[in-house]
């Protein structure tokens, strides 16, 4: 108990047995109120109507005066207050009015223990002085409504009181006391935004980047100015869910009054955006956005993981600690212990993100480790669930029933809904796992344990599960959750978890693995020893079978198989953990692992019936088949983008492209204007090299130069050309313009200025197509986790500029994915735009540096935010979204460069499920 705490308590105990008899004086004794209101009075420097308040302080009871003023005080403000706004215009005008009848009551409380002992009321008086009654504060607040027209001190009290006790709700599930990592923390504050009035920006961070403590320092700050100036914007907290509930206006009315903000603005936090679904994220920052432009005096800062709202200019980057901060955190917190330095870049990865660091800190402290972030989830909250203040949760099943049942309600309506019954909302509010939101349902005070009980669920419920990965709007609701399943199931469960969501969705299950898999550390851990050759070969076979048929048509581009729909037959050889694989050529009459022959080695002649395809140490984790088979894809997906394999549909863009690349090698052409082909020369080589080649052979590989080119595209280049009537062959994209260009130049001097601009704007806009045709049908299994395909389709907007550098006046292309409705609207008002055309690209030019290309960053701007309006429009969710500004270099001497515009895009969307490895697609550069 502090001592201002002892201070009330005590004026309480002293002053109860005067209670009766001063009651009874203040109701029969105009005397005595007349000397109880002169002490207040001189007491305060407050303006009121002190007859009115003679009048109410009839109205005392003993009742009122028998407990401390923290206690009673409260209710006694309220009820004086509501007195005075009856009576007096001016008392009710006072935005201030509940702290003023706060000061009364205390002054009040005083007066009337000094007319009945004058030492109790100086002791009293002397505790009082030492600190701000802030329980009194709390309770008033609490009582009257978290808008009550309090002083600005008061406000602050009672906001600083909310944002400790958000750090320490934070924190508890760490067992660390805020305190403790008080300096490690002060790190973050380097990164705390200082944002002009006005204006909307969204900490944007991956799970446990330190976005939440960020805001509360932001927060924390803004609480500070309205001590210093009243008139500073109304601080406001709140949490993303429950702004889905009732709204960004309602909610900020709610908990700051209408009054308060129209007078003075708010500087508000929304914590949390990637809590919501896609969609309801996209409305909050829609409205923020309205918000901000309709008051220019308030400003909104939110919090978000990537790929949830668009790529914006509005959004700040969170990172984390550096390696070193996160190193020296970890340790700290685990007593002094360097054990880091045995760890992965990736684990080290891991921990630069606070939350993680805090986890790796306590688990290490309480003796354990963690291999991966879904890991240190699971068993941050196992180790949560065992200490006193929550054990109750486990402790009792039927408590531990309703939990999860909280857990799978809040999961499938985004937070809104906790399904709970008022008595089963009391018991889980007693295990301090869960606290009462504005919407006063349950909810839990870590998203972490929300998804930690929903996990529980799914690995019992069958349905459930199903229903968690049948679309995208349910996977952005339950993948975390899924994660932590797959992790705490034995090894039958995880291979069904993880074949349905693969099945379901190749990315999804993609990216579920790559959670799930330990991350690599240099040391072996102690459970990974021998695995049975048995259960090895069975559950292989099956994550191979579960990939080649969830993949479709791009299996056979992936795997040694020529028809995805046959059965295959696996070898393997286990030692210990090393484990090799061969796969066979013969056809087998169902799918089987047997033993891979003895022969069958890496540097072991060519054998008839078998391949050697691979050989090392099983993956770590209970996953290790299904991350060894998506690890053999992503280690395929380059190889198959850069090569000269016909991605989408025959006579598509990618084919077109290939064929033009073909007819260049038949012809030895490889000048870098892109001149015409001769449709018959092109012919003419085609036929004297397949001439050269024995009749039989149906597939071959040819070395022409430095590149190779396959025999069937010869063939198919030689027929196609044969059926058309052109007299020559051209590359898709526009071929240079400049006739003469300067001796020793660059590639782009062969173009001018405004015909790179029409490269670009046809690049792109026959890009968009191939990107299409591509997604439609090569990887038409990956569907919704393609992360561009949430704006289909989409056209792109612009800019070429020109700049000085060491090379000369060099080119670059900046531009903006926008949906395709977007895009006309944009050219039907912009002027100056090159158009593609197929409608689908427009470009602006500026051949020199000038003050337009800020006009364009702004106009690209926009329409961002008009692409966040056609998302939310069209009620497009996915988990996988992956829209973004690109700045790059312009490829105008590409002999396909459409299809290399396409493959990167293609190539970005497998790297965010973990379905790339290496550098990005060059296309056999």
């Amino acid at each position: 108990m502090t001592g201002l705490e002892t201070g009330l308590v005590m004026g309480g105990k002293f002053l109860a047995p005067h209670a009766a008899k001063a009651a009874l004086k203040l109701a029969k004794r105009v005397t005595y109120r007349w000397r109880v209101d002169r002490d207040v009075h001189g007491r305060l420097n407050l303006k009121y109507r002190r007859r009115h308040f003679r009048s109410w302080l009839k109205t005392i009871k003993a009742s009122d005066l028998d407990q401390p003023v923290e206690i009673g005080g409260p209710e006694l403000a309220v009820r004086l207050s509501k007195w005075l706004s009856e009576r007096d215009p001016a008392w009710e005008r006072n935005p201030e009015r509940l702290s003023c009848a706060r000061r009364i009551i205390e002054a009040t409380y005083l007066a009337i223990l000094k007319l009945a002992d004058p030492g109790l009321e100086r002791q009293l008086r002397e505790q009082w002085s030492r600190g701000r009654n802030e329980d009194l504060i709390e309770r008033l607040v609490t009582l009257t409504g978290r808008s009550a027209p309090v002083s600005p001190e008061d406000l602050s009290v009672w906001l600083l009181r909310r944002s400790t006790e958000r750090r320490r709700l934070r924190l508890a599930a760490f067992d660390v006391d805020a305190d403790a990592v008080d300096d490690q923390l002060d790190a973050l504050r380097a990164f705390v935004p200082d944002l002009r009035a006005g204006s909307f920006r969204v900490l944007v961070g991956s799970f446990g980047a330190g976005k939440s403590e960020i805001a509360e320092e932001w927060h924390r700050i803004t609480i500070s100015r309205i001590t210093e100036s009243p008139t500073s914007p109304v601080p406001v907290w709140l949490s993303a869910r429950d702004v889905a509930a009732s709204g960004l206006e309602s909610s900020l009315a709610q908990l700051a009054g209408d009054v308060r903000v129209r007078s003075h603005g708010a500087a508000i936090v929304v914590d949390g955006l990637d809590e919501v679904d896609g969609a309801t994220a996209e409305a909050i920052a829609r409205d923020a956005r309205v918000l901000v432009a309709g008051d220019p005096r308030s400003t909104v800062l939110a919090t978000c993981r990537p790929s949830v709202l668009l790529e914006s200019a509005d959004d700040i980057a969170v990172d984390g600690f550096s390696e070193d901060a996160a190193r020296a955190f970890v340790e700290a917190l685990a007593g002094g212990r360097h054990l880091t330095f045995k760890w992965s870049d990736d684990l080290i990865d891991t921990i630069r993100r606070p939350f993680f660091a805090l986890a790796a800190g306590s688990l290490i402290a309480a003796g354990h480790s963690a291999a991966n972030q879904v890991e240190l989830i699971d068993k941050l909250v196992q180790g949560a669930l065992t200490r006193p203040n929550s054990s109750s949760a486990t402790s009792s099943s039927d408590l531990f029933k309703i939990l999860i049942r909280l857990g799978v309600s809040l999961t499938r309506s985004s937070g809104r809904l906790d399904g709970l019954s008022f008595q089963e909302r009391q018991s889980v509010l007693s295990t301090r796992l869960v606290s009462r939101n504005v919407s006063n349902n349950a909810s839990f005070v870590l998203p972490i344990f929300e998804q930690w009980f929903a996990a529980q669920a799914l690995i019992e419920e069958s349905d459930l599960f199903a229903e968690a990965i049948s679309s995208p709007e349910h996977f952005d609701r339950w993948r975390w959750a899924v994660a932590i399943a797959t992790l705490d199931g034995n090894s039958d469960q995880v291979d069904d978890m993880i074949e349905g969501c693969v099945r379901s969705n190749p990315g999804a299950g993609a990216w579920l693995i790559e959670q799930i898999t330990p991350q690599k550390s240099t040391s072996q851990s102690a459970d990974e020893g021998s695995v049975d050759p048995d259960s090895v070969g069975s559950r292989l076979l099956r994550a191979n079978r579960a990939w080649i048929d969830s993949l479709g048509p791009l299996s056979t581009m992936l795997f040694p198989i020529a028809d995805a729909s046959k059965p295959i037959r696996l070898g393997t050889r286990v030692t210990g953990r090393f484990l090799e694989v061969g796969w066979s050529t013969t056809a087998p009459t169902a799918d089987e692992c047997i033993p891979l022959p003895d022969h069958i080695q890496f540097f072991s002649p060519s054998d008839k019936e078998w391949q050697f395809r691979s050989g090392g140490r099983l993956p770590g984790g209970i996953q290790w088949p299904w991350t060894k088979v998506r690890d053999h894809i992503a280690s395929s997906t380059l190889n198959l983008l850069n090569g000269p394999t016909v991605l989408g549909p025959m006579g598509g863009i990618w084919h077109q492209e290939i064929r033009y690349r073909t007819a260049r090698l038949l012809v030895s052409e490889s000048g870098m204007r892109h001149d015409p082909l001769n449709r018959q020369r092109v012919i003419k080589a085609g036929i004297s090299l397949v001439n050269q080649i024995d009749p039989n052979v149906e597939n071959a590989t040819i070395q022409l130069g430095s590149h190779t080119v396959e025999l069937v595209d010869i063939k198919d280049l030689i027929a196609w050309l044969q059926s058309q009537g052109f007299e020559s062959l051209e590359r898709v994209a526009p071929r240079s313009d400049v006739l003469q260009p300067s001796p020793g130049g660059w590639v782009w001097d062969l173009y001018t200025p405004e015909h790179m601009a029409r490269f670009c704007a046809e690049t792109y806009g026959l890009a968009c197509v191939a990107y299409d045709e591509v997604a439609n049908t090569s990887f038409s299994a990956f569907g919704w986790s393609l992360g561009h395909r949430v704006i289909r389709p989409f056209g792109i907007f612009g800019l070429v500029t020109y700049q000085e550098s060491a090379l000369g006046t060099t080119p670059t292309f900046a531009y903006e994915m926008l949906p395709e409705e977007v895009l006309r609207e944009v050219i039907s008002k912009e002027e100056g735009l090159i158009v593609s055309t197929n409608g689908r690209s427009a470009v602006k030019l500026l051949p020199h540096p000038t003050g337009d290309s800020d006009d364009w960053r702004k106009l690209a701007e926009a329409q961002a935010k008009l692409t966040s309006e056609w998302i939310l429009k069209n009620e497009i969710k996915t988990p996988f979204q992956n829209i973004s500004s690109y700045n790059t270099i312009i490829e105008c001497g590409h002999e396909r460069p459409v299809s290399y515009v396409a493959a990167q895009w293609i190539w970005a969307d497998l790297n965010l499920l973990s379905l790339a490895k290496g550098t990005f697609p060059q296309l056999d550069r």
